[in-house]
């Protein structure tokens, strides 16, 4: 939609949602994301809602159309309509599936085991030109470690920490839909699985999602509807937005003539070789050991739905009061409303 962009700062599967900016950023310091009507209820933690139950959307841009939801609405509202039960007296049942194959794209240009230790000698050599220094320059004197390196200082290993940090990683997706009904009453009934990987190893979003929809018409005066949706995500990340301990940040720096386990069949660590404290080597565990062994969880679980009665007072004039629920925010709104239909 013009006027509408939508920002994903990162690809990690159920670790942050999508940015979504309308008209532009207007604040500096507050929320710039819109409001969120589902059904008619405001919902909070939108990115919670399986995708695949949304029947349509619509983005009110302009302060006239999102003017009735007050303050709330400045940064533009996004309305959406979920998929209830059918109008046309059929019972339909439906399934749907999908897979997705992923795989990391570009690696940044790092050195490898003998360009480090070759820097490392142009480095001894600069100090002893430019700062006066008397380091050797034969780097069997440095890199002197058998479990490292042979009798010329070479490297035995050669590990190219960002390719051992990630992976190709197959998601797949599960939908069935339960849908009857005519034009008294109807119910739909839909329920969700997904199982998104991470391309870095050991991350992971797994969601399992039910909703139930279901309208009647008792009175040609009256109509009542019921919607909930339940939905439950749990997975393991890894942090992006920061450094210290972070495998975002290890399979960029760690050493790479260390190799993932050493000779007992322990991981490494900058720590491993004997050369390491005379090199000065900043403390670091290398980044398949962090996403190995730290289990970092996430656990969402979010109730959302809502109930009407709408009374048809009279042609095109309808009050509607509705009492909407979410868990996830603890909260309990009931209001009511007019709507104008088809006046000229």
């Amino acid at each position: 939609a013009a006027g509408v962009n939508i920002y994903s700062n990162s690809s990690q599967p159920g670790a942050y949602a999508n940015r979504v900016v309308i008209r532009g950023t207007a604040t500096v310091n507050s929320s710039s994301n819109p409001l969120y009507v589902v059904d008619g209820v405001v919902m909070e933690d939108f990115h919670l809602l399986n995708p695949n139950d949304i029947e349509r959307i619509e983005v009110l841009k302009d302060a006239s159309s999102a003017a009735i939801y007050g303050a709330r609405g400045a940064n533009g509202v996004i309305l959406v309509t979920t998929k209830r039960g059918s109008k046309d007296g059929t019972k339909t049942v439906s399934y749907q599936a999908s897979a997705s194959v992923s795989s990391p794209q570009r690696f940044m240009d790092v050195l490898d085991a003998n360009e480090w230790v070759e820097a490392f000698m142009i480095g001894l050599e600069n100090e002893n030109r430019w700062h006066g220094k008397k380091w050797s320059l034969n780097k069997k004197d440095w890199f002197n470690d058998a479990n490292y390196f042979d009798s010329n200082g070479d490297p035995l290993y050669n590990t190219d920490w960002q390719r051992e940090a990630t992976r190709t990683t197959l998601s797949h997706n599960h939908q069935l839909n339960i849908q009857q009904g005519d034009e008294n009453s109807s119910i739909g009934a839909f329920i969700n699985y997904t199982d998104q990987q991470g391309i870095v190893n050991n991350t992971n979003n797994k969601r399992i999602n039910g909703k139930l929809a279901y309208d009647v018409t008792p009175k040609e005066w009256l109509t009542a509807s019921i919607n909930l949706t339940a939905n439950h995500t749990w997975g393991q990340y890894t942090p992006e937005d920061g450094g210290g301990q972070d495998a975002r940040r290890t399979m960029i720096e760690m050493i790479p003539w260390y190799p993932i386990y050493d000779a007992a069949g322990n991981y490494t660590s900058s720590a491993s070789s004997t050369v390491s404290e005379e090199l000065g080597f900043e403390g670091m565990s290398n980044p398949v050991a962090i996403l190995d062994k730290q289990k970092r969880m996430r656990y969402n679980t979010q109730i959302f739905g809502n109930a009407a009665l709408t009374f048809h007072i009279a042609d095109g004039l309808d009050l509607k009061t509705q009492f909407g629920i979410d868990n996830h925010k603890k909260a309990y709104k009931g209001y009511s409303s007019i709507i104008l239909n088809n006046l000229s």
